[in-house]
């Protein structure tokens, strides 16, 4: 299927902050990194309803090789990120960031 996703302003600001800090390790990481997460997006257009769901009516998938998950949700037609979370940040806030974007 041929759709963009729709990125909510802090699932962008997740991502800006998960490539500035690996832009401070190597920039050869920094690239493999927005691959990836282009490859998972990618995925997620495809098929949806792929990935598990993480909390009802969102569902995630794995940033493989890193340490991150992307979360979303299918809005009518469109596919809305809402996170780039980092596996250790408390889960507790990613959740009431969800709930409170519904």
């Amino acid at each position: 299927m041929n759709r963009e996703p729709v990125w909510r302003a802090v699932a962008r600001d997740d991502l800006h902050d998960g490539i500035a800090w690996y832009g401070e390790q190597s920039a050869r990481v920094t690239e493999r990194f927005i691959r990836v997460v282009d490859s998972v997006v990618e995925q997620i257009l495809d098929n949806p309803h792929r990935f598990p769901f993480s909390i009802p009516g969102f569902r995630w998938a794995k940033v493989r090789g890193f340490p991150y998950q992307i979360h979303y949700a299918e809005v009518g037609n469109a596919v809305v990120i809402f996170a780039v979370w980092h596996e250790k940040r408390d889960r507790e806030v990613l959740n009431r960031r969800l709930i409170v974007s519904r």
